[in-house]
């Protein structure tokens, strides 16, 4: 799992490119689980699943003047991301952590260390999760 300081996001998409590679379409299940948050909205942190962690960080900051949204962790490759992200949030719903939107993958900032845990935890323990 990469995890990044909340004072340096990426300036460039190449510095993004460098460190998280893109994977190819044909494979749709496999992909990263990341977390971001936005200097817009510090209170609250989005957990999410993407194939190109690079072109998704870019569709966030597309309409804002300067990027705000930053990478807090970016995870290893899945084989099968729809599984694990659906775990994760399914354990955080059963515990009575609510999302802070209707789109049920923005949570409050004070969870954000439970959701960098259940994401190494999934990395960990893949074989017993899946």
């Amino acid at each position: 799992m990469l995890t990044f300081s909340t004072d340096t996001p990426f300036e460039t998409k190449k510095e993004a490119s460098l460190i998280v590679p893109t994977i190819p379409k044909y494979t749709e299940q496999r992909g990263f689980l990341y977390i971001v948050k936005s200097k817009a909205f510090p209170e609250v942190v989005k957990i999410g699943r993407t194939i190109d962690f690079n072109k998704r960080l870019k569709q966030y900051n597309t309409d804002q003047p300067y990027n705000t949204f930053q990478p807090i962790v970016i995870s290893h490759l899945f084989p099968n991301v729809i599984e694990a992200e659906t775990k994760i949030l399914d354990y955080l719903y059963i515990n009575l952590i609510q999302p802070t939107t209707l789109k049920h993958e923005w949570f409050s900032i004070e969870h954000q260390e439970l959701l960098i845990s259940l994401i190494q935890q999934a990395e960990d323990h893949y074989g017993e999760w899946f």
